[in-house]
């Protein structure tokens, strides 16, 4: 088990249980400053990032693994999310806290309690974080990622803004507004919205001419090739899900000769849904 362990956190942390409550305060969305799978410097965001410093306690009991570059069983590990402490509980999930400016369990202790305070949150971390605590939970024999919104409790009404200006970009490089076009060329095509740090999907489903041809879902990461990469029919660099600082991907599309029509479904993480339907004509 513990070699497990450090071969997923040597791969984990350098990119970068279930339980009853946040370590922090997060009554709204307004708590985090950088939400799972958003867009984090060149990679997708591990875990949250939390807008402001405040004490942090466990989410759940466990064993205590991991004291920043105390180790119990890895050693000396100088750790990129900043003085860190990982605990793994029993169901072999591990919750690490990241970007601490105190801790205070003890280098002695060998477990801790629910709802224990280890510490309080900061910006010790290598990323520049001038935020508060980044909580990731990771699943080891699975080599997956876990967004906390699946795990604790979510923010009430809906999260869901409105798909702005949704553009296809073909090989080309050239930009067709969905919202006016009319006329597309045949080609393979990636659909972009307005980038939403505020209001990140859960789920986003597209449809051409009624058949599924994407359905991106942000409840987990995984890794491959030494990357992390989304839960997708299809495998996207992080350069193509965020190009720049503006635009976010919605699918890769194939777009053959005919009357079209895209559907692009959204979904947030209570499940609310919003719809929109772009028509036109691939020659």
């Amino acid at each position: 088990m513990k070699k497990i362990i450090i071969n997923f956190l040597l791969v984990f942390l350098v990119l970068s249980v279930f339980a009853v409550d946040w370590p922090q305060p997060s009554a709204d969305l307004s708590a985090f400053r950088t939400q799972f799978a958003s867009s984090r410097q060149s990679s997708l965001s591990a875990g949250v990032v939390y807008a402001n410093p405040e004490n942090v306690k466990t989410v759940d009991a466990g064993e205590l693994i991991f004291i920043s570059g105390e180790s119990k069983s890895l050693g000396q590990f100088d750790s990129p999310l900043g003085n860190t402490v990982i605990i793994v509980n029993e169901e072999n999930l591990l919750n690490i806290y990241g970007n601490m400016d105190s801790i205070s369990v003890k280098t002695y202790q060998t477990s801790v309690l629910e709802n224990e305070i280890i510490g309080k949150s900061g910006k010790s971390g290598w990323k520049g974080m001038d935020s508060g605590l980044e909580f990731q939970v990771a699943d080891t024999m699975q080599q997956t990622l876990i967004n906390p919104f699946i795990l604790f409790s979510k923010p009430s009404g809906i999260q869901l803004p409105a798909l702005g200006n949704v553009v296809a970009v073909g090989k080309n490089g050239i930009f067709y507004d969905l919202s006016f076009a009319k006329l597309l060329p045949s080609d393979m095509y990636y659909l972009y919205c307005d980038k939403n740090d505020m209001h990140f999907p859960f789920r986003v489903t597209v449809f051409v001419n009624g058949k599924e041809v994407e359905n991106i879902r942000y409840d987990m990461l995984n890794l491959k090739a030494n990357r992390l990469s989304l839960n997708s029919k299809n495998d996207y660099i992080f350069e193509e899900i965020f190009p720049d600082s503006n635009r976010h991907l919605i699918s890769s599309v194939v777009l053959n000769k005919g009357k079209t029509v895209v559907m692009v479904k959204i979904f947030d993480i209570n499940g609310n849904e919003r719809t929109f339907s772009y028509s036109f004509e691939v020659r």
